[in-house]
């Protein structure tokens, strides 16, 4: 009696033979080949039932996915709910990934979409530095928060695992829930393609690691009037008046440009920045978000300073010859062409030895500017669209910043005007 075909998608049923079975022995002849078929034995096998379900394809060839039962019926059901997973596309095709095939796919092949260069760079340090290392070797349908939490403390207590001992420092908490906002957004692509049945990662698995606000440290008055001081007598002195005053991003004012300079109207269009990407070296992108898009009327003194900036690269471009590259931006190396961050970067730690004060970051120039703005009584809203903020709770911080300083202010004047001598020692 010839046996009934199956459908597809409808999976198949067999027993796995144990050792204990008996050899196949041949039985009657096969009509299409000629040849005898392999029959075992009457024997009772104990060997599971096997549930075997054709997922996908690969390259041509099919992914299976099975179920295993010490029963037919058993086997049956089992094969039953699977098909029902399938039909409602709750089950992967192909091989379970693991964490560190996922993360890899992930990053090359979904991330280069959307993200920005620079996006991509800093998502790269934390996968290739943290998170494959640690969680790499879990299968991605068995990673659990515990696993998670223990890649945190390692990171908290030891740091970056592809470092030598001897150069491991332990990360900062703020890196650490940065990392922990990779692997969940990471995740999250995985359950929207079906991959895993849940983010583990996320909100409703797990908490992230919280975030240490940094206090805001504005660079003393004093300590900027050293600086502008310093910088008077240097071809590059315009550039640090627009970073103390202006509060520009280092890579918004690296990126200006002459053409959305307008000198006559004193008015100042931020709309790019300078960025160095893999392969492509120095160019110039939209900037961090839609509200980094801004215009700004520059203060007369700033307004004086670009304009002799510009009187001293137009002697610099005369004294280059065929060597200018006409890059069209207003802060250059002596050749035209733009400026390195890095670069940018080490001319301003070497401006600060020169002014002898306390080295900073350059973005202490922003935080400057971004505090100044409010302690002059700028209005919230106002310093947050000058600022390029998309949210008005960072300008928030600066307001508090601006808070402290007048309270230290006040504690400074009670001080000097009714404080009394501090009793000596007996």
């Amino acid at each position: 009696m010839p046996t009934k075909k199956r459908t597809s998608g409808e999976g198949s049923i067999y027993q796995r033979h144990d050792r204990g079975c008996p050899a196949t022995v041949d039985g009657p002849l096969n009509e299409r080949t000629g040849k005898p078929t392999q029959v075992r034995p009457v024997h009772k096998c104990t060997g599971p039932w096997v549930g075997v379900l054709v997922t996908g394809y690969r390259d041509g060839k099919p992914v299976r996915k099975k179920v295993s039962a010490t029963t037919r019926s058993a086997a049956a059901a089992k094969l039953d709910e699977l098909k029902v997973r399938h039909k409602g596309n709750d089950l992967p095709e192909g091989r379970l990934l693991t964490v560190e095939a996922w993360l890899t796919h992930w990053l090359t092949q979904i991330v280069p979409r959307k993200a920005k260069p620079k996006t991509i760079v800093a998502y790269t340090t934390v996968v290739d530095g943290y998170l494959i290392p640690l969680l790499g070797h879990h299968r991605i349908d068995r990673l659990t928060p515990e696993h998670i939490d223990d890649a945190w403390d390692h990171l908290l207590e030891y740091g970056n695992p592809t470092l030598p001992e001897s150069k491991r420092i332990p990360l900062s908490p703020n890196s650490v829930h940065h990392a922990h906002r990779v692997l969940a957004r990471a995740l999250k692509v995985a359950l929207q393609r079906k991959k895993v049945k849940t983010n583990v990662a996320g909100s409703d698995s797990m908490d992230a690691p919280p975030l240490v606000e940094s206090e805001i440290e504005p660079i003393p008055d004093e300590d900027v009037t050293k600086i502008l001081a310093a910088a008077a007598d240097d071809p590059y002195g315009a550039r640090w008046s627009v970073a103390l005053s202006l509060g520009l991003r280092p890579g918004e004012a690296l990126g200006l440009r002459w053409e959305n300079v307008d000198l006559a109207a004193g008015v100042l269009l931020v709309k790019e920045q300078l960025q160095r990407q893999a392969g492509k070296g120095l160019v110039l992108t939209a900037p961090k978000s839609a509200s980094g898009v801004r215009s700004m009327v520059l203060p007369k003194t700033m307004l004086t300073a670009l304009k002799a900036h510009k009187k001293l690269q137009s002697q610099a471009r005369l004294a280059a010859g065929d060597q200018w590259h006409d890059s069209g931006l207003v802060f250059t190396l002596p050749n035209g062409k733009g400026v390195d961050s890095k670069v940018d970067g080490e001319r301003w730690h070497r401006l600060l030895d020169k002014a002898e004060v306390k080295q900073r970051r350059l973005y202490d120039a922003r935080h400057s500017a971004a505090t100044l703005m409010l302690a002059q009584g700028v209005e919230l809203r106002v310093a947050m669209a000058l600022l390029g903020h998309s949210q008005v709770s960072v300008t928030m911080k600066y307001q508090h910043a601006v808070d402290k300083l007048k309270h230290d202010a006040a504690e400074k004047m009670e001080a000097g005007m009714w404080g009394q001598a501090k009793p000596t020692k007996q």
